[in-house]
């Protein structure tokens, strides 16, 4: 699979789900750490369809909407 299809399967999975785990996202897809932080990267600063979310005590996600980071 391109890079590019695990792009858009995971910026749909994000607005159908509301919020994603990094942890989530590595095992959906099969990305090592690099792959992760690419995808991560694109997600919130390429598109802006998701937000760095980390509440105290909790491991952070990706939660959708359209604010900027």
């Amino acid at each position: 699979m391109k890079f590019s299809e695990i792009i858009d399967q995971a910026s749909d999975l994000l607005r159908r789900k509301g919020r994603i785990t990094y942890r989530t996202l590595r095992l959906e897809f099969g990305l090592d750490e690099d792959q992760l932080d690419v995808l991560k990267e694109e997600l919130i600063e390429g598109q802006r369809v998701a937000v760095l979310s980390r509440p105290p005590g909790k491991p952070a996600g990706l939660p959708r909407g359209n604010a900027k980071p």
